[in-house]
Formats: structure tokens, C-alpha cells, sequence
């Protein structure tokens, strides 16, 4: 007989639902993200989830060797039983990271290190960089601030084990598993009533995987953590705190694509600037509230991270430290600067030429400084068409989302406006004079100066690398896109011009001017 569990989750339950006494496996990954410690995990998301609840496995191992011993004659071949749950009810990996990133925000951890919202990816080396970045540099910084308060360090310590277990997990979910549960799953059919009551594998239950997941929260909160209940109003609003600070710091380093490193365009996510050029470029984002005469404060990602490489090196090496703490703005040069206006019509121009795929329509959007008309725009071309195409999809039994993505948008734009209609006036004096001080072969390896990027050269790669890199859009499906970009256009016009002649003919009808063309004419005939 070969028995085989696979990752066991918390008890579904017994001795008590979510019971779990420690952080092995499914149960340290979620605390860590849930704790804003994890930034950076190594998912397939397409692979399914090859975990079962640890009383399911218990009274698995009990209920094996009983029923084998039943047996009157042994089979031939050596049975194997693998101990986990049933092919309808495992979820894909995606599944599980979008689950537990929403029930994270129902049952939060108290104090959290930062917002929980780690990126979940199947590159090695973002990997490794978001780790350097998010793990390990952060915890260098509180351990060093531990030091100088006299309090004892514990950062690099919690990083190691974290590391440690991350390497051992993403062995498990990069690779797909498929483990056959017919075995474990029919000896519930052979069990008597009492049986089944005592040692529990049903594998068809009224509880959903989501109450499932929720329970293992509540199970960490309570038997790991230690938190208590009535923590989870305090702990909601600190969530809520860390959201609004994490969402301004990612603001405030308004980074756009970068401009060589380690491709030209290359971004992997949407906020800022880029998020708004795709959100344009594919007809979702109508109206924006802007300046257009403000200069933006933007900075390519491979500049900013060469930027915070130099600045540490560079102050190591100064002799004489400076009487007050010199502050950088990594930002690019005064006479680099482009008016937030440029960069609109720059992109709307580029947009035509390089079209996103299947655009929602025509991009055509509005840029405005009027908060009203922003307003009206918002109402009848962003959020009234979310809602139609979500009840349309709601007709036909398909998964809506429209509104869900206008409320991020909405948020986003929110968020973005504060800077959008603002002057603001970022020195950049003390980072460029590092580009002065360092040697010719630093300047070529940590590239900070843009005086040599093309501003329209640099825009282009954007929209570019926002099609490839984030949207996953072949440079290949161009041709196509630019046929679609055409139909939507016609589209566009036919329906403004039905919706104007509509209204002309309304408002003449209001005003009795047609009945008056028609006693003209009238008129003439006799």
C-alpha cells in the first residue's frame, strides 16, 4: 500500500475550522502576502492548486489501512492513494491568488509591514530583482534603523526563512501536478454512516472553496498570529491607511517604461502615465482631468533604479559628510521637462500609429481642466457604457467586469489629477551632479543622463512596450489592430452623427422650426 498527501492546507473541521499550528506550505504564503511581506512569489497561475485540509489528510491515514485490512484478498498491485482533493473542486492557481487577495481585504492581519499586494509571476529573474528590491533591501533598512534605536533585529533573520521557504514552494507551483484521487475519493463511498460522521473526507460539501478560504484566514488570524476578532475593525482601517499610502508612494515616483534597460518600453505594470496611455489607447478612459500646460514629472524605470544604486555608492565614497541631509530628486533635467499637453498629443498621435488590440472604442478621449464637463464626460461615456456591457453580458451569462474596471480607472484617474492639475517643481541638481562624478565606464553601466533619449523616439517605444509587455500584444498583430482602429473610426463617426442628427431633428420638432420649413415651402409651391 503507497499513500501520498500532497500540501496540506488548514482544517476544514477539526479539531476547529481554519485550525493550523504552523507556517509550512499554503499557510505561510498567505500570512506573509497578507502581512506585506511577501512582495514577490513564483505562480503559474494556469496550473491547479494540489492541496488538501489537514483533517482530511489525518482521517485519510486512519480510514487507508483500516479499509485495507478489510480486504478478504489482496489485491495484485500495490494500491496508491493520493491524498488530495477531488479533480471538480481543485481551482487553478489564478483562481487561488485572486481569492485570497479578496478575502485578504474582508479578514485582514493586524499590522501589516505594507499594503498586501504581491506580484505574482513565472519570470526568474523580475523574480529575483522584485526579492532585491522588496525583500531584501527593505529589510537591510529596518534592521539598520533597528540598530541605531538599540532594538533588537529580527528582518534579515524573517527574510532567510521566507527565502528559504519560497525556494521549496516554487518547486511546487511552477510545475504542474496531476494526482489521481479515484482511490482516496471511493473509500468514502465504502465507509458506514457513523463512520463518515467520525472520520470526515466528504469531498462534496455545502462549503464553497471560497467559505473554505475564508475560514483558513480566520484560522491564521486566531491560531497563528494570535489576533482576536474584535481587532478586525482596527485592522480593516489600517489595511484601508496602507492602501491610501502605498497608492501615493507609487504615484509620487511617477515612473514611465524604460528607455534601455533591460529592453527598451519594457514595464510590467499600469500605473502612471502608463496606465493612462493604454487605458486611452483602447477607448476605455474618455475623459482625464488635466493641465495642460504643467510640465510633467515623470521618470523612465531604468534611470530611477540606476538612480537608486549610484546614490548610496556615491555617498559612501564622499569624505566629508554634508552638514544636512542631502536630498535627491531623481527626476529628469529642467529643459527635458514636456508639458503635460505634449505628452497627451504625442501619445494620441502615436496611439493612431500603433494601436492597442480590440480597443473597447475609437480612442478619442478628452484632456480638461473643467471639472464639470470632466464630470458629464465621466457619466455618459465611461460609466454608462460599463453598466450597459455588464448587463449585456449578465443576458448572456457571461462574467462581468466592466464596472470593476471603470472603478479601478475611476480611482487611478482620482489619484493621478492631484498631480495632474498641480505645478510642481522638482529640483534634479544634486542627482545630475553624480552623473558628473563618476567614471566614464559607470556612466555607460548606470545610465541616469536622458540629455541623448529622443522625447518622441522615447514615447513611441512606450506605447510599444505597454503592447507587448503588459497587454501581451504581438508587434506582429499591428496590421490587424490598425484595420480595427479604421472600423471603430467609421463606427464612431456614423454613431455621432446619428446621435447629432437625432438631436437637431428633436430640437426643431420642439421648437416647431420643421413646421415652419414646411409652410415655407408650402408657400413657394403656390
Amino acid at each position: 500500500m503507497n499513500t501520498q498527501y500532497i500540501q496540506v492546507s488548514p482544517a476544514a473541521f477539526e479539531p476547529l475550522q481554519g485550525w493550523v499550528d504552523n507556517l509550512n506550505g499554503p499557510t505561510g504564503l498567505m500570512i506573509g502576502c497578507g502581512k506585506g511581506v511577501i512582495r514577490s512569489v513564483l505562480v503559474n497561475q494556469e496550473n491547479k492548486a494540489e492541496v488538501i485540509p489537514v483533517d482530511y489528510a489525518i482521517n485519510g491515514l486512519i480510514v487507508i489501512p483500516y479499509e485495507f485490512n478489510k480486504q478478504a484478498k489482496r489485491p495484485a498491485n500495490v494500491p496508491v492513494y493520493n491524498i488530495t482533493n477531488a479533480d471538480h473542486r481543485k481551482m487553478t492557481m489564478g483562481t487561488v491568488v485572486e481569492m485570497s487577495k479578496r478575502i485578504n481585504k474582508q479578514v485582514p492581519f493586524n499590522a501589516g509591514l505594507w499594503y498586501p499586494d504581491p506580484c505574482v509571476t513565472t519570470n526568474k529573474l523580475y523574480h529575483s530583482f522584485n526579492v532585491a528590491m522588496f525583500h531584501w533591501l527593505p529589510a537591510y533598512l529596518l534592521d539598520f534603523l533597528m540598530l541605531i534605536l538599540g532594538q533588537k533585529r529580527f528582518m534579515l533573520r524573517v527574510q532567510q526563512k521566507i527565502s528559504t521557504g519560497l525556494e521549496v514552494l516554487q518547486f511546487f507551483t511552477l510545475n504542474a501536478w496531476t494526482f489521481r484521487s479515484d482511490n482516496y475519493a471511493s473509500l468514502w463511498n465504502k465507509l458506514g454512516e457513523q463512520d463518515k460522521v467520525i472520520f470526515n473526507m466528504n469531498m462534496n460539501t455545502s462549503e464553497s472553496e471560497e467559505d473554505y478560504m475564508v475560514q483558513c484566514a480566520r484560522g491564521a488570524r486566531k491560531f497563528i498570529l494570535k489576533e482576536k476578532d474584535e481587532d478586525l475593525p482596527k485592522a480593516k482601517l489600517h489595511m484601508r491607511i496602507q492602501w491610501v499610502v502605498d497608492i501615493v508612494c507609487k504615484t509620487l515616483i511617477v515612473v514611465t517604461p524604460a528607455v534601455a534597460e533591460p529592453l527598451p518600453g519594457w514595464v510590467d505594470n499600469m500605473n502612471g502615465p502608463t496606465g493612462v496611455l493604454i487605458g486611452a489607447g483602447k477607448g476605455v478612459i474618455r475623459s482625464m482631468i488635466c493641465n495642460g500646460e504643467l510640465k510633467s514629472e515623470v521618470i523612465p524605470v531604468d534611470i530611477a533604479i540606476n538612480g537608486l544604486i549610484l546614490i548610496p555608492y556615491h555617498n559612501s565614497r564622499v569624505t566629508q559628510k554634508p552638514l544636512q541631509i542631502p536630498v535627491y530628486n531623481i527626476t529628469v533635467e529642467e529643459d527635458k521637462k514636456r508639458t503635460w499637453k505634449w505628452v497627451m498629443d504625442v501619445g494620441r498621435d502615436l496611439g493612431m500609429k500603433y494601436p492597442f488590440e480590440v480597443g473597447l472604442w475609437y480612442p478619442d478621449g478628452s484632456m480638461t481642466s473643467n471639472k464639470f464637463y470632466h464630470t458629464l464626460c465621466t457619466i455618459m461615456f465611461m460609466w454608462l457604457p460599463a453598466y450597459i456591457i455588464d448587463f449585456l453580458l449578465a443576458i448572456f451569462g457571461q462574467r462581468r467586469f466592466m464596472v470593476r474596471v471603470q472603478t479601478k480607472i475611476s480611482v487611478g484617474l482620482e489619484v493621478l489629477q492631484f498631480f495632474t492639475t498641480r505645478n510642481w517643481d522638482f529640483k534634479s541638481s544634486h542627482f545630475q551632479q553624480i552623473h558628473h562624478e563618476i567614471s566614464e565606464e559607470d556612466r555607460k553601466i548606470f545610465k541616469i543622463n536622458t540629455n541623448d533619449v529622443d522625447d518622441y523616439e522615447y514615447m513611441k517605444i512606450s506605447i510599444l512596450g505597454g503592447r507587448q509587455y503588459v497587454m501581451k500584444e504581438p508587434l506582429t498583430s499591428l496590421p490587424k489592430a490598425r484595420i480595427q482602429l479604421r472600423f471603430m473610426y467609421v463606427l464612431d463617426r456614423i454613431c455621432k452623427t446619428l446621435i447629432v442628427t437625432g438631436f437637431i431633428y428633436w430640437a426643431t420638432v420642439r421648437v416647431g422650426l420643421n413646421d415652419l420649413v414646411r409652410y415655407v415651402l408650402e408657400a413657394a409651391k403656390h
